[in-house]
């Protein structure tokens, strides 16, 4: 709906793109008279549409999000949310880029695409498996258009340009495909990046032109172009300043009157243009509703008053106080009354500009007539969606979509050919004069002289009678004039194409080996690059260093030759993924067998490439880290993370920095890498003051805004960093920005690593880089440095970066400065460990593959034709590679892979140090390989000016960081750690003080329970078994007492947190029970326990719910914070503590978990106060002042807990467990003691011989205010005194 923004930035969307809600509005035209019709009985068909701002990036983001809403998992229709609901299809995007990129998503869901677009990537077409068609004749149609164009010129000798989308790269392959046989031969051929008209028109390489120029002399004067129009634009803009007037244009892919022939007059005169033929009658039907909306009334597509304002210039009333700050402030109001306004929008357009509206109602009706067809034969013409329908998978509907022929509203034949295009019809148009018999003052216009259809190219008249790019307008021939050898080899194999497919292929190969290297920079959008990057360059050099060795070593794989393909990342994922499943794609028919990948990107592009070569079963070594391990079948040269981590912590606490803070991007990997550092950290004692995520897309304000915050820690010194190359940038300039330079000291990995190489711009002063372990390449080192572009034509970039690096030109350079050819590589090589990496990946994968051909052949040197027939090649090569005992380096040592795939490599520790007066570098000073070498004293440290610190930073808490747990302690442990001792507080002060409470507490409890057990044998009563809740929750107070005294084991840690909550829950649940049963029972006084219809088992089940949450929630938090001991220093001291209180959000985590406990203390006060009011006995008051009691205890103990020091928190807890056991034992059960013996007392004297056991006890309430007492059953003392303690009658007892 809208465009993308005209300077290729990441940012919002720019202007409103016209053809995007015209399609939109065709769209619901199309389902309207769908539905009106009734062309399906019982179906309605509805529509939902997205922005996707003429990016393929964000329409991607947009598929995303619709299969999200619909359920990722459940496009197929038996699996959505309502069974009267099916999913058909997409239609769209427009553009090309956006098609094909949308179509990569669907076609993993298996879901139909329908684009208007004019074309698609040969990747498509070669599937079996896609799920995308075209209502819109394709680029290949055109092609062979285009070639039988060419063929009746007489043209035998053309050069062929074509812009770097979809639409070129397809039909320019398609052309030269075709070309080639039918011997035309191809010149020269040159692929231009696309881009915005002004941009292009800026940076357009004129040596393009100069090319085409050049081969004009020869004889190619005829020019085919596959361009969209941006590109076509700059093309005949640098041709109209170059005067190139000996090239006659055959130009497709942009209709004629979006061509700015008059501006470009002398490159555009003569210009004979391939176009798909508007559906002129069916455009009219849509134009003749699309007049009459209304856009006060017009709500089901949002973006159509923004439309018809922009369109019609004028503002809606209905939005006035809206438009203050917008783009149509300045507008005046639309005429509410006036006629047919929509007229204007479309009524002075050309009906060929329009062709999108066409191809769109086509798109919509090609699904209702499948859906039409699928419900035939399924749902034998009843109607509605039958089951059957239902059951219907998408691939089935797709193969109706397929087949659909039916006549659209214009009156036109529409079908797919084989490839999945509609069969369209193509006009001719040829850029010449209205008077041909006076040519210098006529005008020039398209006119249409012939048409393609049915492969069959039809002229309206003789060739002879179409204007050429000449004086005269005579015919213009473009044929070899001279010798042209070796036209016809450069027909078949293209080797004049100055740019590739984003890969350099190999001629011929019996193994290939695929490399991602990052050539170039990421560009502004996620399938463009940037600049050259030296260290890609560097990288691609020493992969094919590699291989040339492996071919000339006879001990390794003597009968197999690799070869070399590289596939520029540009540091996008999803440039990458696409380039590789391009490539695998545009291999079909290729007998090389692939070995595997090597990848020198970021875990992000190994995780998504690794998602496509899954797929292929090929296995892919990283020079780099690698995200989730294990998940494809991915080896990794790098550490292991958590080895790295380990590292990195060792280097901290080897300088005494306990206080530091994080920095993390907001991706998987590197918020999992900060996940594990501080996991880490909280072993060795390490504290985390800040810890923050940046997003991706932040602005300079977020980041000075970070810095800040990270500022405010005056104590953190150190800051780790697990942030991309972008982000570390960033940071590290917002610091500079805000004159902090040398207020913190950098510590990470590659990111800094790159960062520190850069110092001069990004202000860093102060850096510490831990990384995989450097070791010199000299062979390599001495190769590179005698590289030149004459001696090295393997790499397709290395002019590139000769050009870049030494900013003169190698060729073709007449208004710029010429290289001399002294230029030289000699000492401009940067210490990197990524080739030594590189290049025995490359070797392992050698290995690897020499291993697994001899399973399979023996000992044969040759490959045998098992192995040539063997399924899993791939698999099996993972296997040997990742099970090599050793692989021999270049430099005489040797490298294997852990048992997870990591490499077994050590850790250098660099140092950001000035070496001279105006240059730092990063200096090793230290080493780390399962055990740290490093003297802290190696170590520099700067100001922000420079000047070097006389003392070493200290990046540790002062006072003022309370928050800090850990900074309350006075010095660093530098013993070893003790062993857990679980019965240390065994013998403190404390310690014996609260075991002795807490026993005296158990043995009261014990008795209590035996002395009710004496005096009572029949134990139905509800108010004994609430009593004997009670009582167990007060015994596992206790008990838990004794546990806090026990030292901090991860089984203690667990038991004590498991424990607490519900030892508290169990007491209070039962209270509460009994407030509600008392409740009850004094309200209804009247009645008999037995009709109050409140039994056991429900109170008693709603004690069972209470507790089961507080489990549920301890559960919960055991499992999403495991528990554990960490070791807590303190001067030349350590002591074990548990992991829950040792940072502040563990802190409040254990208070969030007895929030519920704290929930029912209050509950149980209200539900006790409330039933004293209406039951004023003993048993009650004594509940009600214990819950009353509760909530003072518990808010001191918490105050307390929170305000002390870790090492006094457990004895808080301890103390706090004990305190409130006993104030219920106190307050509620030694009174029954009592009462109990006084009543059995004189019950024995008035009753004489009766024995005890016939007398009923309470431990809990009266509800007519008497006192707890014991009566014999049948008896009016009982009925009168113990009402609350009755049981139902048992019926063979005969009586109450």
């Amino acid at each position: 709906m809208h465009r993308a923004d005209p300077e290729g930035r990441a940012g919002p969307c720019s202007e409103l793109s016209p053809e995007g809600v015209e399609s939109l509005e065709a769209m619901l035209f199309a389902v309207e008279n769908v539905n009106a019709g009734g062309l399906v009985p019982g179906v309605t068909f509805g529509v939902q549409g997205y922005d996707t701002c003429g990016r393929a990036d964000i329409a991607v983001k947009r598929c995303v999000d619709f299969l999200s809403s619909v359920g990722m998992d459940n496009i197929d229709p038996d699996d959505c949310e309502s069974k009267e609901k099916i999913v058909l299809g997409v239609v769209g995007p427009n553009l090309d880029r956006e098609a094909a990129e949308v179509a990569r998503v669907l076609r993993a869901v298996r879901l139909p695409q329908i684009s208007p677009s004019g074309s698609r990537l040969s990747a498509f077409e070669r599937d079996g498996h896609s799920f995308f068609l075209q209502s819109a004749p394709s680029a290949g149609s055109a092609a062979q258009g285009v070639l039988q164009l060419v063929q009746k010129l007489g043209w035998t000798y053309v050069s062929l340009v074509s812009s770097d989308d979809s639409f070129g790269n397809q039909g320019s392959r398609a052309f030269r495909v075709a070309a080639e046989e039918a011997g035309v031969c191809i010149a020269v051929s040159q692929r231009v990046q696309n881009d915005s008209t002004e941009n292009l028109r800026r940076t357009f390489d004129e040596k393009v032109i100069d090319r085409l120029l050049n081969k004009a002399e020869d004889g190619a004067r005829g020019v085919v172009v596959f361009a969209t129009e941006n590109v076509l634009d700059a093309l005949f803009y640098a041709a109209a300043r170059k005067g190139a007037r000996r090239l006659q244009w055959i130009v497709t892919g942009t209709p004629p009157e979006k061509i700015r022939a008059a501006e470009l007059f002398s490159a555009a005169r003569g210009l004979i243009v391939v176009s798909p033929s508007p559906d002129i009658a069916q455009i009219d039907v849509f134009k003749h509703s699309f007049v009459n909306l209304d856009p006060y009334s017009r709500q089901e597509n949002p973006w159509f008053q923004e439309y018809f304002m922009e369109t019609n210039q004028c503002a809606l009333d209905m939005f006035s106080d809206e438009l203050r700050f917008t783009k149509f402030s300045g507008y005046d109001l639309c005429d509410r009354n006036s006629k047919r306004v929509m007229e204007s929008t479309l009524k002075g357009r050309d009906t060929a500009t329009l062709d999108h509206i066409s191809f769109t109602i086509d798109a919509v009706y090609a699904y209702a007539f499948a859906l039409k067809k699928a419900h035939e034969k399924r749902c034998g013409g009843a109607p509605g969606i039958c089951n059957e329908l239902l059951e219907f998978s998408q691939r089935k509907m797709f193969q109706f979509l397929k087949a659909v022929n039916f006549t659209n509203l214009g009156g036109k034949k529409i079908q797919f050919d084989g490839l999945g295009s509609a069969i369209g019809k193509f006009s001719i148009f040829n850029y010449r004069p209205t008077d041909m018999s006076n040519i210098r003052a006529s005008t020039f216009q398209f006119d249409v002289v012939g048409t393609y259809m049915d492969d069959r190219l039809n002229l309206s008249g003789e060739v002879s009678d179409l204007f050429m790019n000449t004086d005269d307008g005579q015919s213009v021939s473009s044929a070899c004039e001279e010798s042209c050898q070796g036209c016809q080899v450069q027909s078949k194999n293209a080797k004049n194409d100055t740019t590739t497919d984003g890969y350099a292929k190999p001629e011929k190969a019996k193994m290939v080996i695929p490399a991602l290297i990052p050539i170039h920079e990421r560009g502004p959008t996620p399938f463009t690059c940037g600049t050259i990057d030296e260290s890609g360059v560097t990288q691609a050099e020493a992969f094919l260093y590699a291989l040339n060795k492996i071919n000339k070593d006879g001990a390794i794989l003597p009968s197999v030759k690799l070869e070399a393909v590289i596939i520029d990342t540009c540091q996008s994922p999803l440039k990458a993924a696409r380039d590789v499943a391009n490539y695998h794609s545009s291999r079909d028919g290729m007998s090389d067998p692939m070995v595997g990948y090597v990848s020198g990107g970021s875990p992000d592009i190994v995780g998504d490439v690794g998602n496509v070569l899954d797929q292929f079963q090929i296995p892919l070594i990283s020079t780099g880290p690698v995200d989730n391990m294990g998940k494809y079948n991915v080896l990794s040269m790098s550490p292991a993370e958590d080895t790295q981590i380990k590292g990195l912590v060792s280097v901290l606490d080897k300088l005494g920095w306990a206080y530091v803070s994080v920095v993390a991007s907001d991706q998987h990997y590197w918020r999992k890498k900060a996940k594990v550092f501080e996991e880490m950290a909280n072993k060795f004692g390490i504290c985390i003051a800040e810890f923050l995520i940046l997003s991706r897309g932040s602005s300079l304000a977020q980041f000075d805004y970070a810095v800040k915050v990270l500022a405010k820690r005056a104590g953190a010194r150190a800051v780790i960093v697990f942030t991309d190359r972008d982000h570390t940038w960033e940071v590290v300039r917002a610091a500079k920005r805000l004159n902090l330079a040398g207020d913190f000291v950098w510590v990470g990995g590659r990111s800094i690593e790159d960062l520190a190489s850069r110092w001069t711009e990004s202000g860093i002063r102060n850096a510490i880089v831990v990384t995989p372990q450097k070791v010199q390449t000299p062979g390599f080192q001495s190769h590179y440095e005698n590289l030149n572009p004459k001696n090295n034509r393997k790499n397709p970039w290395f002019k590139e970066f000769w050009e870049s690096r030494f900013q003169c030109f190698v060729d073709d350079a007449a208004e710029h400065q010429m290289c001399s050819g002294h230029e030289k590589l000699a000492g401009t090589y940067k210490e990197d460990s990524v080739p030594w990496y590189t290049i025995t990946a490359v070797t392992a994968l050698a290995h690897g593959l020499q291993n697994a051909i001899k399973g399979v052949c023996g000992a044969t040197k040759t490959m045998c034709p098992q192995w040539t027939n063997l399924v899993g090649r791939g698999q099996m090569v993972y296997h040997t590679t990742r099970n090599l005992t050793a692989v021999k380096t270049e430099q005489g040592e040797f490298f294997r892979f852990r048992s997870d795939g990591t490499g077994d490599v050590g850790l250098d520790i660099m140092n950001l140090q000035k070496v001279r007066s105006n240059t730092n570098k990063l200096v090793k000073v230290g080493e780390w390989h399962h055990t740290l070498k490093l003297q802290p004293e190696d170590l520099k440290f700067y100001r922000g000016n420079g000047i070097q610190l006389a003392q070493p930073i200290k990046s540790f808490c002062d006072q003022v960081c309370q928050e800090c747990l850990t900074q309350n302690l006075t010095g660093r442990f530098t013993g070893e750690p003790p062993e857990a001792n679980p019965f240390e507080n065994v013998k403190t002060m404390w310690g014996v003080s609260a075991m002795i409470i807490s026993a005296l507490g158990t043995v009261l409890v014990l008795a209590i329970y035996f002395k009710a057990q004496l005096q009572k044998p029949f134990h139905n009563n509800i108010a004994w078994s609430l009593g004997h809740i009670l009582l167990l929750g007060i015994f596992m107070l206790y008990l838990t007492s004794f546990v806090y005294v026990l030292a901090p084991t991860a089984t203690i840690c667990g038991i004590r947190r498991f424990a607490l909550g519900v030892s508290y829950v169990v007491c209070l649940s039962a209270l509460l029970s009994h407030a509600i049963y008392a409740w009850i029972r004094g309200v209804r006084k009247e009645e008999s326990p037995c009709e109050l219809g409140i039994e056991k088992k429900m109170l008693l089940l709603l004690v069972a719910l209470l507790v089961l949450v507080q489990v549920l929630l301890n559960m919960e938090w055991l499992l999403a914070d495991p528990p554990n001991a960490t070791i807590l220093t303190q001067g030349e001291s350590a002591t074990w503590v548990c992991n829950a209180l040792t940072h502040d959000h563990h802190l409040i985590s254990f208070i969030v978990s007895l929030l519920y406990a704290m929930v029912l203390v209050l509950l149980t006060t209200l539900a006790t106060t409330k039933a004293w009011l209406v039951n004023r006995s003993r048993d009650t008051l004594c509940a009600c002042v214990a819950a009353i009691s509760a909530i003072p205890s518990w808010l001191l103990w918490l105050a307390i807990y929170t305000k002390a020091d870790i090492h006094t928190r457990d004895i808080v807890i301890c103390y706090s467990a004990s305190f409130n056991a006993t104030l219920y034992l106190m307050v509620i059960f030694l009174p029954k003691l009592k009462v109990i013996q006084s009543h059995c007392c004189k019950s024995q004297k008035e009753n004489g011989a009766v024995d005890i056991r016939r007398y009923r006890e309470t431990l809990w309430i009266s509800a007519n205010g008497h006192v707890n007492g014991f009566a014999p059953k049948g008896t009016r003392q009982a009925r009168d005194t113990d009402n609350s303690d009755y049981d139902c009658p048992d019926p063979e007892d005969g009586k109450l």
